[in-house]
């Protein structure tokens, strides 16, 4: 998702594929301005790494964290503005800084 207010229509939202590669969550770093992110495949450590380096992030939807560790939650806490942390969108759980 662009943002078409704001000038050059930045990237402030994405959808990761199903199945992410590792080179498509490094691209990541690209959009200085991503604020949400969904993750529809399985949500892993190593993505939980990635994704908590974007600093400008307000909301991620994860739909299958099943292989996520405490190592994994642990790289989400870094997340400094988390607005909202979710599951499928409908069922939310608590960030671990509540």
């Amino acid at each position: 998702m662009r943002e078409p207010t704001r000038p050059g229509k930045p990237v402030v939202g994405v959808i990761l594929p199903q199945k992410t590669t590792g080179a498509e969550l490094k691209a990541l770093a690209s959009f200085k301005t991503l604020l949400a992110i969904s993750a529809p495949g399985p949500f892993s450590d190593a993505t939980a790494k990635e994704i908590a380096a974007r600093k400008t992030l307000l909301q991620l939807i994860v739909s299958d964290a099943k292989v996520l560790t405490d190592a994994g939650l642990k790289e989400l806490v870094a997340l400094t503005n988390p607005k909202q942390l979710g599951r499928n969108s409908r069922r939310r759980f608590r960030s671990a800084r509540s």
